[in-house]
């Protein structure tokens, strides 16, 4: 089942682990993996980003916002962890 919200410049879809992303239809593009938008960011900012780094106090600059879910899952990661994390935007 396929669920999608419409907007003048974007449609929200369902992708396939249950979380959203953008469509821009004007572009035919989406903002984040269709086979899942959490699973995407997880795997590359979290898992061969922050979960790499060796370091104390790890330092997020996060460029071209976006819909902000790669920082929030990060910052989400770092509540439970030991790492220090100083964020810029």
């Amino acid at each position: 089942m396929e669920t999608k919200q419409k907007s003048l410049l974007s449609e929200i879809e369902l992708t396939a682990d249950g979380s959203h992303t953008l469509f821009v239809p004007s572009m035919n593009e989406h903002y984040h993996s269709v086979n899942g938008a959490k699973t995407e960011a997880e795997h590359i900012y979290i898992n061969y980003g922050f979960k790499e780094s060796c370091a104390s106090l790890v330092n997020v600059l996060e460029i071209g916002f976006g819909t902000g879910l790669n920082a929030f899952l990060t910052w989400l990661k770092h509540r439970n962890c030991k790492k220090n994390c100083l964020y810029k935007s």
